[in-house]
Formats: structure tokens, sequence, C-alpha cells
């Protein structure tokens, strides 16, 4: 199991979300942060499970109930998260990251 790491921003949009299901309807954010650790758990096992986006090497993790999707990278050593995003909203924005190094 490799080891996690997230973009700066990608924490950010994150807790964002978070916070925006929490003040809608309490419990709602708390289970988005489980969905999201299952989530990251399953990549962390067998990144290459996951579909690449387009040509590009990163891959996206789905966040089933939540309409979110995971944008990463695998790479040596570990897994980088390029973001958390919602599924239909600003498609490809988080494309200009990239990981440190």
């Amino acid at each position: 199991m490799k080891p996690v790491a997230f973009d700066a921003e990608a924490t950010a949009e994150f807790d964002e979300a978070v916070r925006y299901y929490e003040a809608r309807t309490e419990g709602a954010g708390v289970r988005l942060r489980f969905e999201v650790k299952r989530a990251l758990d399953r990549m962390a096992t067998n990144p290459q499970h996951y579909p690449r986006v387009g040509r590009t090497s990163y891959r996206k993790c789905p966040v089933p109930p939540f309409r979110y999707v995971i944008f990463f990278l695998e790479r040596p050593g570990y897994i980088w998260i390029a973001a958390v995003a919602h599924a239909s909203r600003r498609p490809g924005y988080w494309r200009e990251r990239r990981p440190p190094g």
C-alpha cells in the first residue's frame, strides 16, 4: 500500500466540500470524509485499477455515493492527489497542478 499525499489546493477544496455538506445536513460532511478515506485506501492498494484521464498520466477514482472524483498520479513511492472534485463542476480545472519535485 502506497502512502498518499495531497496537493495543498486539493486539501483546501476537500475541506470546503466537507464544510458545505455538513452545513446542509448534519453528518453529511462526516460521511463524505469517510467515503473519500475509503476511496483513498482502495487507490493506495491498487492505483492502476483506476482509468486514466484521457491521454494523461492522471487517473480518476469515483467517491460513491457522492458525486466526487479523486484525480491522482501514481508517483514512485506514493500517490499524489491533484484534486477532490465534484463530478460536474468546472471539468479539468485541476489539470495544471503538478506534484512537487
